[in-house]
């Protein structure tokens, strides 16, 4: 059986609370809309409820898509006529005529004729408003070829690998991470970088960026590629990130075989099969464009330099924050204005942003000077309140290897004797310790640094 008729049927038997949210996930991120209200769906169970329209989604130009979904199999026309009328109906919806963009009828199977669909845009044309539908075919077809996430969260059905995600579930997933600070929160900062790449990326397919971890090099690539993308709508806007190195070809023919135009922001891109997907600049045809943005902290820069080599790029290195950056940070980021509070989280962070909002978030918790006395007592408290995280995790090790790390605060690969030493009085081989500090690298919880000088948290 293929994946099509798989999603297919497990579309066919879904009940109507889980079909509706998953129609309004994927109208909200195919219309890219800044609001959705479900007033069908009971908010973290998997019930209905009754309201009108099932779903209201507000686009950009604050225009209002009502959307009605079914899984109900008979008497579709009579059904759907009948939720037209209730949308129209302002005292049901608050919302005038006027306002509404358009309404989607949403079923999970094909069983609406043409007749029928003639039939309800005349029921819209009416009140002057757009009817249009999403039907088992279409979506299914989206599901396997787009947004394979939602496949899987809601149908069960793995597609992919996982590392090729839409922005807004970039942004989900990179946040769900515990050991991360927040992206979709306000750019503050790096304007002059966020103009050159912008201007570079009118001229070239790769972008490469750099810097030390903390920087904001997610930040960044994510505020340059959401810009570039609403100058350029016809760009189709995708993250790559790294999964348990899992092969990613598949994907790539699925996810840009296609004719359009791509922008594809590979983060951490030295943890990727880079050369494998930096191949489809070599297979863009006149009706198929590649752009690429890749981030890469500075101890892998040559190694993704090297990879890139073939291509012609642009690359800029961010530099570590100011002081009075990183004060703003704390100002309009958690609201900390005390003097004493500021100038201790400046020391320890120095220039690192995420360091510094460890440091704000410990203090909201503590709310005290002593709570960040130092680095070495952030990271204690840091690693502890991570523990669980840590567990979850899968590999006991990591916990121990991170107070290894928190009690040593420096570790040099390059002294063997002592490297091994340190890893036997914790019951492990100098390999596993080596290991267990790539993952909780690659997790951002320490840094490697420049190989082979020493490794630090």
């Amino acid at each position: 059986m293929s994946k099509l008729d798989q999603i297919q049927n497990e579309l066919k038997s879904i009940n109507q609370a889980k079909f509706q949210k998953l129609c309004d996930l994927y109208l909200y991120r195919v219309l890219d809309a800044k609001e959705i209200e479900s007033k069908g769906s009971v908010v973290g169970k998997e019930k209905t409820r009754t309201g009108t329209p099932d779903t209201i989604l507000t686009l950009q130009n604050d225009k209002k898509v009502f959307v009605e979904a079914t899984t109900q199999s008979s008497g579709l026309l009579a059904k759907f006529s009948k939720d037209l009328d209730k949308c129209f109906e302002i005292k049901k919806t608050g919302i005038p005529l006027a306002k509404i963009e358009k309404i989607i009828l949403a079923c999970n199977t094909n069983l609406l004729s043409e007749e029928d669909k003639k039939t309800l845009r005349k029921q819209g044309k009416k009140k002057s408003c757009k009817v249009e539908f999403l039907e088992l075919e279409t979506l299914s077809f989206e599901l396997l070829q787009k947004f394979q996430p939602l496949a899987k969260e809601f149908l069960d059905i793995d597609l992919d690998t996982g590392q090729i995600l839409k922005p807004i579930d970039f942004i989900e997933n990179y946040q769900r991470n515990k050991f991360a600070t927040k992206i979709d929160n306000k750019f503050l900062f790096r304007e002059n970088e966020k103009k050159k790449i912008l201007k570079e990326l009118k001229k070239q397919d790769l972008i490469i960026l750099s810097g030390k971890a903390g920087v904001g090099k997610t930040k960044l690539a994510l505020q340059c590629s959401n810009e570039f993308v609403k100058s350029n709508p016809n760009y189709r806007h995708f993250f790559i990130t790294n999964k348990n190195n899992q092969d990613i070809n598949e994907n790539l023919k699925a996810y840009f075989g296609a004719d359009g135009e791509y922008l594809i922001v590979v983060d951490d891109a030295n943890h990727l099969q880079l050369s494998l997907i930096l191949q489809l600049l070599n297979e863009q045809t006149a009706t198929r464009k590649i752009k690429f943005v890749l981030t890469v902290r500075d101890y892998a820069l040559n190694q993704v330099r090297d990879k890139s080599k073939n291509y012609s790029f642009y690359e800029i290195e961010l530099q570590k924050f100011s002081d009075e950056e990183i004060t703003k940070i704390l100002e309009e980021g958690f609201g900390i204005r005390n003097g004493d509070f500021i100038d201790r989280i400046k020391r320890i962070s120095k220039g690192n942003a995420r360091l510094a909002v460890m440091a704000a978030m410990v203090v909201e918790e503590k709310k005290t000077l002593q709570s960040i006395d130092d680095a070495s007592d952030l990271y204690d408290i840091y690693f502890d309140s991570i523990n669980e995280d840590l567990k979850e995790l899968g590999n006991k090790d990591l916990l121990k290897i991170a107070g290894i790390i928190s009690f040593f605060r420096v570790l040099d690969k390059t002294n063997s004797e002592f490297f091994e030493k340190v890893a036997q009085q914790f019951g492990l081989t100098g390999d596993e310790l080596w290991t267990g500090l790539e993952k909780l690298n690659d997790l951002e919880v320490v840094d490697l640094g420049s190989i082979p000088s020493p490794i630090k948290g």
